[in-house]
C-alpha cells in the first residue's frame, strides 16, 4: 500500500497509519478503533470478536478472533512493540533488535514491561464478509456438536467457526420462542469472497443444511467486516 499520513496519535485517532499491509496503533485502543481505521485501506487485524475489547490485553494473552484459522492469533500478527522495561528504558522488541522480548510478548501477558504502541500485519479483507448463525434448541445440543465437529474439521481455512452453550438473547435474529431460553449456538465467518463462501457449491458454505436439519434460526448471509465484531460483551 502507499503510505498514509495519518494525525500523531491521540484519545480520537488510535491508530497512526498503515503502510504496506501494517497498522500501528497505541496501546489503549480497541478492536473497534482498529478495524474502523483498517478497513479504511480494505484491511483487517486478526482480533477478538468484542468491539470494546482493548488491543494490547488481547494481543499480549494470545487473541482468539474470527479469522485464526487463515490469519493465526492476534499475537501471530505482531510485528514490533515498543515497551518500557522494569530499568525504565523504552525499547522496540520486533524482529532485529529484542528478538527474544517480542517472542515472550507474543502470549506470554504483560510480564516484561509496559506495552506503550503496537505494530501489526493487516490482511486484506471485506468490505464485506459471509457470516452464519445457527440455533439450535438444547434438546438437540448432543447431535448439533458431534455435527458441528466433523464438519469444522474439514472445514477450508477461510472459515472460523464456533459453537457454543448458551442462553438465547432478546434479538430479531432470534425467534422470540427462544428468548432466555438455553440453547446450542454456531457462529462462523468466511473471511474470502462472499460469494465463495454464501455458494452452495463451495464446500466452505454455512448454510443451515450443511449443519443440521432442525434449526430454530438460521444464517445473516452477509455483514460489514467491521460489524464482525460485537459492540456487546455477550456476544460469544
Amino acid at each position: 500500500m502507499e503510505w498514509n499520513d495519518r494525525p500523531a496519535p491521540g484519545p480520537d485517532r488510535p491508530l497512526r497509519r498503515c503502510r504496506r499491509r501494517t497498522a500501528l496503533a497505541q496501546a489503549g485502543a480497541t478492536i473497534g478503533d482498529l478495524d474502523h481505521e483498517t478497513q479504511a485501506f480494505g484491511l483487517a487485524v486478526p482480533m477478538g470478536v468484542v468491539s470494546q475489547t482493548g488491543i494490547t490485553g488481547l494481543t499480549l494473552g494470545g487473541g482468539l478472533g474470527r479469522l485464526r484459522r487463515r490469519y493465526g492469533l492476534s499475537s501471530d500478527n505482531l510485528l514490533h512493540a515498543d515497551v518500557v522495561t522494569a530499568d525504565g528504558r523504552l525499547v522496540t522488541a520486533g524482529p532485529e533488535d529484542h528478538a527474544d522480548l517480542l517472542w515472550a510478548l507474543r502470549g506470554g501477558g504483560g510480564n516484561f514491561g509496559v506495552v506503550t504502541s503496537l505494530t501489526y500485519r493487516a490482511h486484506p479483507i471485506g468490505p464485506e464478509v459471509f457470516f452464519a448463525v445457527v440455533l439450535h434448541p438444547l434438546s438437540d445440543a448432543s447431535g448439533a456438536l458431534r455435527f458441528f465437529r466433523q464438519w469444522q474439521a474439514t472445514a477450508p481455512e477461510e472459515v472460523s467457526a464456533i459453537g457454543v452453550l448458551w442462553h438465547a438473547p432478546s434479538v430479531d435474529e432470534i425467534p422470540a420462542e427462544y428468548h432466555g431460553s438455553p440453547v446450542a449456538l454456531y457462529l462462523a465467518m468466511h473471511c474470502g469472497s462472499p460469494a465463495d463462501g454464501e455458494s452452495p457449491a463451495s464446500s466452505a458454505t454455512c448454510r443451515t443444511r450443511r449443519w443440521t436439519s432442525s434449526p430454530a434460526s438460521t444464517t445473516r448471509p452477509r455483514r460489514p467486516r467491521a460489524r464482525s465484531t460485537s459492540g456487546s460483551s455477550e456476544e460469544p
